[in-house]
């Protein structure tokens, strides 16, 4: 099997045992044991570094289909496999500057003319030096690419793995396990809203602020572990309230953190938007007005919606999983048949796991509530009341329809003529960035992973102010906050264990 230049795409599909399908290729998930590694037809290569010292490593760095390509390399040998692939033009040896395009060209074995070419040397600058990593700009024709690959790893390159490139950042301290996560994010971006969030993110803007957390948390445990082991010594001593003010002051540092990141879905590829509201309100008639085609079916019958009706869509610059869903029924019509009984069972679950549930009323029916609480629905979640039929008039008062009687969060359309469309659509919008957007302007995307040992941080410094209120006092309470170190230091890497970067970079495309 040919290692391919197709293995730098994200997209790429592998068996259980990690070996390509046809096309790709071979790599092991998450790790860089010699057993894993293959030569470019395939087989088991020994390493080309001596002990104790990681290997050179390649892959294709840019997306397939360019003009351009970039075949990365890092490693101790990486500038003199470079050079000695792709020789600079007037290269004679010495040193190669740094951070700059040198003209190079390299030969396809065969071929007559040389494929001009460029270097970029990001590290190192020496071919006799401990480590560089540079980049061989090329044309980007695919048999080009495979070429200068294969000819690399003949030369003593190995073929790299998944995220082996940023693993070898955090490993190294270029970056830090949240920045490193960014890198994925920014990848898989579906929108601009994520994209934002992941750029932030890659800037530092999440290690900056745990990082601040955790100097104060290791202030705090160093004043702990001193009035627990010195009790009797002339220093100032630090009093079980005071301890517990500090850490209620670092858990709410640390849930507003993880606050800024609450509404996850909106990074996510698509947000779900839940049409939420009573029979023949308008939902279906909306839904294909947002969707820009007709993919709902429209009736002046209540009750034709009768399943799930799903669209991707863009609104405000977040893309959206907007679903229209069967109507609820009328107040007061008596006990509903079980299978009927079942479905708005279902609705209510699908209303609660809903990113953002958009409650749909008729507005030219001053009875259009039909039942439905919209300020209680939203309370404490993201929402928008939406009433429709403003071209038949506007019935229905609009007073205390949302939390806080925030007028900003009721909308009337008229999905016939596109009256307010575009508001509703940079409500939604807004609805889904909901508290993405933290008190200094701050958009984070937060991994599952983060979001969870951000949990996990908080609670434990909860618990070490109780415990420090109570009559345990500092001993119980020291664990706790080293539990909540521990927590932090999974957001940035500073306490990952292996087994967790494994996962991590097992999910990161071949050359990045």
């Amino acid at each position: 099997m040919r290692w391919t230049t197709r293995a730098a795409n994200c997209s790429r599909r592998t068996s259980s045992s990690g070996a390509a399908r046809p096309g790709g290729m071979p790599f092991r998930r998450g790790g860089g044991s010699p057993r894993s590694r293959r030569t470019v037809s395939g087989e088991p290569m020994a390493s080309s570094a001596p002990a104790g010292e990681p290997d050179t490593i390649v892959a294709l760095s840019s997306a397939p289909g360019g003009l351009r390509g970039i075949v990365r390399l890092d490693g101790p040998r990486a500038l003199e496999l470079a050079v000695s692939v792709c020789p600079p033009d007037g290269f004679s040896g010495g040193a190669v500057p740094r951070r700059r395009f040198i003209p190079a060209a390299w030969r396809v074995p065969g071929a007559g003319a040389p494929v001009p070419s460029r270097l970029l040397v990001l590290s190192g600058g020496r071919p006799e030096g401990r480590g560089a990593r540079v980049e061989i700009h090329t044309l980007g024709a695919a048999p080009l690419l495979q070429a200068l690959l294969d000819r690399l790893v003949e030369a003593g390159a190995r073929p790299a793995e998944p995220g082996e490139f940023t693993r070898r950042d955090v490993r190294a301290g270029r970056l830090d396990l949240a920045r490193a996560e960014a890198v994925m994010a920014v990848i898989a971006a579906a929108d601009r809203a994520g994209l934002a969030g992941a750029v932030a993110g890659l800037s530092g803007a999440l290690s900056r602020r745990c990082g601040a957390v955790e100097r104060d948390l290791l202030a705090l445990r160093a004043d702990a572990e001193a009035a627990l082991d010195f009790p009797d010594q002339d220093v100032e001593a630090l009093s079980a309230a005071d301890a517990a003010d500090r850490a209620d002051r670092l858990a709410a540092a640390v849930e507003a953190i993880r606050a800024s990141g609450r509404a996850e879905g909106a990074w996510r590829p698509g947000a779900l938007v839940l049409l939420y509201g009573p029979r023949n309100a308008g939902k279906s008639t909306l839904f294909n007005a947002l969707a820009g085609t007709e993919r709902a079916l429209v009736s002046p019958e209540p009750g034709t919606t009768r399943d799930l009706v799903e669209a991707g869509v863009e609104a405000g610059g977040v893309a959206l999983r907007l679903v229209d869903a069967p109507g609820l029924p009328a107040p007061g019509g008596g006990p509903l048949p079980p299978p009927e009984a079942e479905g708005v069972a279902r609705l209510a679950r699908l209303a609660g796991e809903a990113d953002v549930l958009a409650v749909v009323l008729d507005g030219s029916d001053p009875s259009g509530r039909s039942g439905l609480d919209p300020a209680a629905l939203l309370a404490d979640r993201a929402g928008v009341v939406v009433l429709t039929k403003a071209d038949r008039g506007e019935a229905l008062d609009a007073a205390g329809l949302a939390p806080g009687g925030e007028a900003g969060r009721v909308v009337r359309v008229s999905a016939r003529t596109g009256a307010g469309l575009d508001r509703l659509r940079a409500a939604l919008a807004a609805a889904c960035r909901g508290a993405v957007v933290d008190g200094a302007g701050e958009r984070l995307a937060l991994t599952a992973r983060q979001g969870e040992a951000l949990d996990r941080a908080a609670a434990a410094l909860r618990r070490a102010a109780a415990a420090a209120r109570g009559e345990a006092g500092l001993a119980l309470a020291a664990e706790d906050l080293r539990e909540a170190s521990d927590a932090l230091g999974a957001v940035t890497g500073r306490a990952a264990p292996d087994d967790l970067l494994d996962a991590i970079f097992s999910r990161f495309c071949i050359g990045k």
